[in-house]
């Protein structure tokens, strides 16, 4: 996924396309939106993860937004929350089967999904439209569609191409994920819905509109079926290679002595471009889906407020994969490593902190407790008793080093690298920490700016992205990733600082801007005193109280 973008979000009215760089910092006042857009990852995870009406789970998993109205914008006219989703779709293999082959090239795609409120239910949304815009030609082309609260399809067009006369019975079914899947609706389906044989009155409405189209540019003796088989060979993609296709896909005489005049103006190939993108929006829209979910399963989130450390732990006979955003689970992700995972990690942690942190099985193996070593000492502590600050870098700390370091066998690495060059859907993920300071000397706040940096430079380089997005009040980490990026550790593209402002002409609405670092690491275009308290003299009465 290339950017996400949110309108009347809360106090976001429109944030803007927010590129998905290795390193994004979101700045500003409290109250300023911060929270809701971070957020937007772990309510994709839910949402991914869950069925559900809409394809967004508001208020149930990891995040809580609330009702529909407590999830859109107050001044929201119309009343309704747009998600907008920028992605280039490739072909190649997926779970082991082939993804994508309807393309003739990668794309660079945009989905925009619309929620409004349900008439009958209102503390929920139902998902009232979907556009697709395939990019990088101008004009691009649009995909609509449009629905009822029940998912009946009200509108579908294609470009200049009203489709929905040539197919009057389609529906948008949410399963899981957030992406609907294309479908007729079943109580209008009819055995006209299939091709049973040549006779066009045994296809349905827009098969006959493909043949009635085409059928003069093939040989008069050919049948409805070889033509729409035929049809089939031309790929999506942009109006160059489409056209391309078109003439070099079908070998057969009459068409290309038929087609080879055409350009990319020829009106009849524009209206055969529309009714083949009509045909595969149904594609369009599982690809888009498995992207997104894709994406979702692998964002990891930490809420502001981590848990305490306690003195031990009951141990519990389940596999633990992953932390959960409020680390209450580490001390059982730690002691599910295996020796080697173990060892590896504390050198890692020394590495980077100077000191590390194991759990040790104490009350005859029933429980676990957590210990930290400082390097060059051979004295152990529990962690509970070493200050707030590292039960709450810990959580994070342990999932970065689970998805970018952690060590695998030979055979299990060169499979995953086959696999990202041959999958359609490349492997990357995605970490969102909320205040990753809490707590933290700024010494400790630096070291993690570092790791961070680190990992995404390193996992780039591996062909795995981590990519973070770290919401912070924190001078000291937007400064050390400044001095980063003039040490050459980084580079300055791949970094993005997002600022969000409060509006004083609208109230509750907040904007969202993206402000740059320059070689030298400062940051270009940022307000004066932006992360200090505005000064003020203190006037000094005769009772030497402040006024």
């Amino acid at each position: 996924m290339e950017s996400i973008q949110a309108r009347q979000l809360r106090c976001l009215a429109d944030t803007g396309a927010v590129e998905l760089k290795p390193i994004t910092l979101l700045v500003g006042a409290n109250s300023s939106g911060k929270s809701s857009f971070i957020r937007i990852f772990p309510l994709l995870k839910q949402s991914a993860e869950s069925k559900t009406l809409s394809g967004l789970l508001l208020n149930e998993g990891d995040v809580n937004f609330g009702f529909f109205d407590e999830t859109i914008h107050k001044h929201a006219d119309p009343s309704e929350l747009e998600l907008e989703f920028a992605l280039k779709l490739r072909k190649g293999i997926h779970h082991g089967a082939s993804l994508n082959s309807f393309l003739t090239e990668s794309m660079d795609v945009e989905c925009k999904l619309q929620y409004a409120k349900r008439s009958k239910d209102p503390h929920y949304p139902y998902l009232k439209s979907i556009e697709i815009r395939l990019m990088g030609q101008n004009p691009h082309d649009s995909i609509e569609l449009i629905a009822d609260e029940s998912g009946k399809v009200l509108h579908f067009r294609i470009n200049e191409y009203d489709a929905i006369q040539d197919v009057p019975a389609l529906k948008l079914k949410i399963g899981r994920g957030i992406v609907p899947h294309l479908s007729r609706s079943l109580e209008e389906e009819s055995e006209d819905d299939y091709l049973d044989d040549d006779t066009i009155n045994e296809v349905s409405l827009f098969q006959k509109k493909l043949l009635f189209h085409t059928s003069h540019l093939f040989h008069g003796k050919t049948s409805h079926s070889r033509i729409l088989a035929a049809l089939r060979e031309i790929k999506v993609g942009s109006v160059d290679t489409m056209l391309n296709s078109a003439k070099n896909n079908i070998p057969m005489p009459w068409w290309k002595g038929n087609v080879s005049k055409w350009d990319k103006n020829n009106k009849t190939y524009q209206d055969l471009r529309n009714l083949i993108l009509a045909r595969h929006t149904g594609d369009l829209l599982i690809s888009i889906g498995l992207y997104i979910t894709e994406l979702a399963r692998s964002i990891y989130y930490f809420a502001p407020v981590r848990a305490n450390v306690e003195r031990d732990y009951l141990t519990r006979d389940i596999g633990v994969g992953s932390v959960d955003p409020a680390g209450l689970n580490v001390a059982m992700m730690l002691s599910s490593f295996s020796s080697k995972d173990l060892e590896s990690f504390r050198k890692w942690m020394k590495k980077h902190f100077g000191f590390d942190v194991f759990p040790k099985r104490v009350a005859d193996g029933a429980r676990i407790a957590l210990r930290m070593q400082e390097n060059n000492s051979n004295d152990t502590f529990n962690l509970a008793d070493m200050g707030f600050g590292f039960s709450q870098m810990l959580p994070f700390l342990v999932q970065i080093w689970t998805i970018s370091d952690r060590e695998l066998p030979r055979g299990m690495r060169l499979f995953l690298s086959r696999r990202h060059l041959e999958s359609a859907i490349p492997i990357n993920f995605l970490v969102a920490i909320e205040q990753p300071e809490l707590h933290l000397h700024p010494a400790l706040q630096a070291k993690i700016a570092d790791l961070f940096v680190t990992t995404a430079q390193i996992s780039k380089e591996r062909g795995f992205p981590v990519r973070f997005f770290l919401e912070t009040h924190s001078p000291t980490i937007i400064e050390r990733v400044g001095a980063l990026i003039e040490a050459k550790r980084i580079e300055k593209e791949d970094v993005q600082v997002l600022l969000f402002e409060k509006l004083s002409s609208t109230p509750n609405t907040s904007t969202v801007r993206s402000v740059s670092y320059n070689a030298e690491g400062v940051l270009e275009d940022w307000p004066v005193g932006f992360l200090s308290a505005p000064y003020e003299k203190l006037h000094i009465e005769e009772n030497n109280e402040p006024r």
